[in-house]
C-alpha cells in the first residue's frame, strides 16, 4: 500500500474517532443493495436496529415520522441518482427527536454508480425546540399585539433611557404625521399640537412629559389620562411600565390610548337616569307623604262618623228615629272607609303584579244598565243629568272581565258625579268601531261631564298614584289619588289605552279604546231578584269556623236572626274533628273563615273534602273571609269550597248566596 493512501486512511480513522466523541453519529450506505449499517453507538443513541435492508422504506417505517418521510425519501432519490451529497431534517416516530442526515457518496462502480456512502447524523433536537418556541412566542406576541389593538386606537413602545419610540400598532393618520419610530419628545409635542383639544393640550402636555415620567411613575405600574381628541372624541392616554432597572427605575414604557366615547356616553346616561330616578324617587316620596296626609285625613274623616254616629246613638238609644239615622249614616260611612281601604289594596296589588284580568262571557249594554243604575241616585241628588247611549253597538256579546270593566266606569262615572255642579250633565257613550282583526271587536267608551275639569298642568300627572289637583273645589271632595292609576292600569292589562281632555269651568273627556273579543252566541239573560228571601233558611243548621270573637258574634247574629241553628268552632281543627264525628243531618252548610290558628280555612276544607262519607262531599263550603281578592276566591274552590264570600259581610248578598246553595 502506497505510503499516501496509508495517510488518508489515518486521517480517516482520526477523524472518526474524533466523532465518537461528539453527539454526531454516522452509518454506511450501499445503494445498490438497498442497504444501511450502523455501528453500535449510532443504534444505542437513536434506539434503532444496527441493519436496515429495503432502504428507504424500512428506517423510515421504523423510525421516521410521516410527516417529515417526504424530505427524507427525497435524500436517498438523489444519492441513487448519482448527486454526491444531499441533506434532509425529520422527526422520530414519537417525535422525541430531530435529526438532521448528510448523506455523502465515497465510491462508484465502473459504470459510474454509487457504490458507498458514508451518512452523518447530527442531533437538532434542543434546535427545534428552541426554534418552536421562538416560533410560539412571535405567535403569542402577534397574538397580544392583536388583541391589543382591539382595546388600543395605538400602542407605542418607549425607550426612557435613550427617548426613543417604536410603534407597535397605529393609526394611519397618526403613523403618516409621526412615522414609525423617532424622537418621542418631538412625536408627543407634534401629537399634541395636531390631536388634541385646545381646552386640554396644556394637561397632556404635562402627561406626556419625558424629563418627569420616570418619576411618576416610580410607584405605580401605570398611569392614565382622559382627554378629548380632535378626530377621535373621548380617549383615554396611558404609560404601563414593561421594565424597570436594577433599582427598579423605569426603563421602558408601553403608550397607549383607547377610544372611551362610548363609554363616556353610557357614564353620561347612566348619570342622567340616576338623577331622574333620584328626581323621581323624591316626587314619590313627596306625593307619597301627601297621599298619607290626605289618607290621614279621609280615613279620620269617615271614622270619626262612625265613632261619632255610634256615640250619638248610644246616647239617644230609646229614640228610634235618632238610632235609624245614625245607623244609617254609619253605614255610609263605613262604605266609604272600605272604599277607601280597597283602593289602596288594588294599588298594591297592581304595582306588585298580582292583579290578573279574569275573562268572562258579558253582554256590554247590560253592564252600562248596571253602572248606570249604580251612580243615577248620587246624580240624581245632585240634580244631574246622565245621557247613555249603547245604540252603536253590533257586537253586544263579548269577553270580558266584568267586574273590573264596572270598575272602570264606576271609577270614571263615579268622578264626573262628583266634580260636576248642581245642574250639569254627564254623557256617557259605547261605539263599536270598524273592526281590525277577526272576531275581535274595537270599542270606544267616552264619559263626559260638564263639571269643573282639570287644568293644563296637572292634566299629564292625572294618572300617577296618590296625586290630586290642589284646588278648593277639590279639597272639599272625598278621593285618595288612586282611582285614575287603578282604572289606567285595569284597562291596559286589557289591552286598551284611555285618554283624557279637559279644561277648567268647562268640564272633562275620557276616552278608552278597548279590543275585546266577540262571542258567537247569544247570553241568556240573568234576573236578579231585587228582595233576597229568607225563605227556606228557618232551621237549617250551619257549623260557623271563625277565630275572632267579635266577628263570630257579628255572623251568629245574623244567621240567627234569619233562622239558622249556628254551631260554632274556633279554628279549622276543631271543624275537622267536628265534622269526623258528625251525623248527615248535623249540618246543611259550613261557612269557613280563612286565616285562623292551628289548621287555616284552605286545609279544614281539604281535609273535610278528603273524609270517606258521601253526604260531606255533597256539603257546601262558603269561604267567608277577609281575604276579599280574586285569587282567595280561586284558592277557595281549589280547596273544595263551594263559594266565597268577602269581609265586610254584605247582608243581602249573604242571603242570595246561602239561598242559592241552599236550594
Amino acid at each position: 500500500m502506497e505510503k499516501a493512501e496509508v495517510s488518508r486512511i489515518q486521517e480517516q480513522e482520526g477523524l472518526l474517532a474524533a466523532i465518537e466523541n461528539t453527539d454526531i453519529c454516522t452509518f454506511w450506505y450501499y445503494p445498490q443493495e438497498k442497504l444501511i449499517t450502523m455501528g453500535e453507538r449510532t443504534a444505542r443513541m437513536y434506539r434503532c436496529k444496527r441493519v436496515y435492508p429495503d432502504m428507504p422504506v424500512s428506517f423510515a417505517e421504523d423510525f421516521v415520522h410521516p410527516s417529515t418521510r417526504t424530505d427524507f425519501y427525497e435524500m436517498y432519490r438523489r444519492i441513487d441518482a448519482g448527486e454526491r451529497t444531499a441533506q434532509a431534517s425529520f422527526s422520530s416516530i414519537d417525535r422525541q427527536n430531530w435529526c438532521t442526515v448528510t448523506l455523502t457518496t465515497l465510491s462508484y462502480d465502473e459504470q459510474g454508480r454509487p457504490k458507498q456512502s458514508y451518512g452523518v447524523v447530527q442531533n437538532i433536537s434542543e434546535l427545534k425546540m428552541q426554534e418552536a418556541e421562538y416560533h410560539s412566542n412571535r405567535r403569542m406576541l402577534a397574538s397580544i399585539i392583536d388583541a391589543l389593538s382591539k382595546i388600543y386606537m395605538f400602542n407605542y413602545y418607549i425607550n426612557l433611557e435613550t427617548g426613543e419610540f417604536r410603534e407597535i400598532a397605529g393609526l394611519d393618520y397618526i403613523t403618516a404625521a409621526l412615522g414609525v419610530k423617532g424622537d418621542a419628545r418631538n412625536a408627543f409635542r407634534q401629537f399634541t399640537d395636531t390631536l388634541i383639544d385646545d381646552n386640554y393640550k396644556e394637561e397632556f402636555q404635562k402627561f406626556v412629559d419625558m424629563d418627569t415620567l420616570a418619576d411618576r411613575l416610580n410607584d405605580q405600574q401605570n398611569i392614565s389620562l382622559e382627554y378629548l381628541s380632535i378626530r377621535k372624541g373621548w380617549c383615554r392616554a396611558s404609560f404601563i411600565i414593561v421594565k424597570r432597572d436594577e433599582e427598579g427605575i423605569p426603563v421602558q414604557v408601553e403608550f397607549v390610548v383607547e377610544n372611551i366615547s362610548a363609554e363616556r356616553e353610557k357614564e353620561l346616561e347612566a348619570k342622567e337616569a340616576l338623577e331622574k330616578a333620584y328626581e323621581a324617587a323624591n316626587k314619590a316620596n313627596a306625593s307619597k307623604s301627601a297621599f298619607l296626609n290626605n289618607m290621614s285625613h279621609d280615613i279620620r274623616t269617615p271614622m270619626n262618623a262612625i265613632v261619632g254616629f255610634s256615640a250619638i246613638a248610644s246616647a239617644h238609644i230609646d229614640d228610634r228615629e235618632r238610632v235609624q239615622d245614625c245607623i244609617s249614616k254609619i253605614t255610609a260611612s263605613s262604605n266609604h272607609l272600605l272604599s277607601i281601604i280597597n283602593e289602596v289594596l288594588d294599588m298594591s296589588r297592581i304595582e306588585s303584579g298580582k292583579m290578573h284580568i279574569e275573562e268572562q262571557e258579558v253582554n256590554l249594554p247590560a253592564v252600562f244598565d248596571d253602572f248606570l243604575s249604580m251612580i243615577q241616585g248620587q246624580a240624581r241628588g245632585k240634580g244631574l243629568e246622565i245621557d247613555v247611549d249603547t245604540t252603536e253597538v253590533v257586537h253586544e256579546n263579548v269577553y270580558a272581565d266584568e267586574a273590573r270593566l264596572h270598575r272602570v266606569l264606576l271609577n270614571l262615572g263615579g268622578n264626573a258625579v262628583k266634580f260636576t255642579p248642581a245642574g250639569g250633565r254627564i254623557y256617557v257613550k259605547l261605539f263599536e268601531k270598524t273592526q281590525t282583526a277577526e272576531k275581535w271587536g274595537n270599542y270606544e267608551i267616552s264619559i263626559r261631564d260638564t263639571g269643573i275639569g282639570m287644568s293644563k298642568e296637572f292634566l299629564p300627572h292625572v294618572f300617577e298614584p296618590f296625586e290630586r289637583e290642589r284646588t278648593s273645589t277639590v279639597s272639599k271632595v272625598e278621593g285618595t289619588g288612586l282611582g285614575m292609576p287603578i282604572t289606567k292600569n285595569i284597562i291596559e292589562m286589557m289591552g286598551g289605552t284611555i285618554q283624557v281632555e279637559s279644561e277648567q269651568g268647562k268640564g272633562t273627556l275620557f276616552t278608552i279604546e278597548l279590543p275585546l273579543k266577540i262571542m258567537e252566541k247569544e247570553i241568556e239573560e240573568k234576573k236578579r231578584s231585587a228582595v233576597v228571601t229568607k225563605e227556606g233558611m228557618c232551621g237549617k243548621r250551619v257549623l260557623l269556623v271563625e277565630d275572632n270573637e267579635l266577628n263570630q258574634e257579628i255572623a251568629v247574629d245574623i244567621l240567627e236572626e234569619a233562622g239558622f241553628i249556628v254551631d260554632t268552632a274556633d279554628d279549622g281543627k276543631i271543624a275537622v274533628d267536628r265534622m269526623s264525628s258528625a251525623e248527615e243531618d248535623d249540618y246543611d252548610l259550613i261557612l269557613m273563615d280563612i286565616q285562623m290558628p292551628v289548621m287555616d280555612g284552605y286545609e279544614a276544607a281539604r281535609a273535610i273534602r278528603a273524609m270517606s262519607v258521601e253526604w260531606i262531599h255533597k256539603l257546601p263550603i262558603l269561604a267567608m273571609t277577609a281575604n276579599a281578592f280574586e285569587e282567595d276566591r280561586r284558592k277557595a274552590l281549589e280547596a273544595g269550597m263551594n263559594g266565597h264570600l268577602a269581609k265586610p259581610i254584605d247582608i243581602d248578598i249573604l242571603f242570595e248566596t246561602l239561598s242559592e246553595v241552599l236550594k
